[in-house]
């Protein structure tokens, strides 16, 4: 499964480089990942751009971050329009046990520039091993995952991942 994944990730990551101008740099705000992407996303607009790639939920907490990303010593954050299963729950275990994602359980609002709170925002760690093993660490990669509010999901929900490396690792 991860193998085919990193295939998948380096044809998409490829693909969306050639689409980007040379020295452009994807560091959008918040509220720009939310108004531009997340938003038309999930009404089925058109995107400004394409440098977020589409993935299913199973698929991308069955993987390790390292797995998920192209490792590069300039790029430090990765982008994903996640398939989100509603499992909720602070705890994502990995398949294997590997690792798990644990939450901050604290869901901030995004508010727009009128006061509205237009979506929400969770934070993420990714720790190594087992949550059940108290051998457990945390590691350098953290995520930023948006929602909207729930009345503006139809039918499958669709979140947005930002998953960053930090510099100490």
């Amino acid at each position: 499964m991860g193998e085919s994944l990193s295939r998948f990730s380096m044809e998409t990551v490829g693909t969306i480089s050639s689409e980007i101008p040379m020295g452009y740099r994807f560091l959008p705000t918040d509220e720009e990942l939310v108004t531009y992407y997340l938003h038309n996303k999930v009404f089925l607009r058109p995107l400004p751009a394409v440098p977020i790639q589409e993935i299913d939920a199973r698929d991308f907490y069955s993987n390790p971050p390292d797995n998920l990303v192209i490792s590069s010593k300039r790029e430090r954050e990765y982008f994903f329009f996640i398939q989100d299963e509603n499992r909720g729950g602070n705890i994502r275990e990995i398949e294997d046990g590997r690792g798990f994602w644990k939450s901050s359980e604290d869901e901030i609002p995004i508010y727009d520039r009128d006061g509205n709170i237009f979506a929400f925002k969770i934070y993420w760690t990714y720790f190594t091993h087992s949550a059940k093993t108290k051998r457990a660490r945390k590691t350098h990669w953290r995520m930023q995952v948006y929602r909207l509010p729930v009345h503006c999901y139809k039918e499958q929900k669709l979140v947005l991942g930002r998953v960053k490396r930090n510099m100490d690792g």
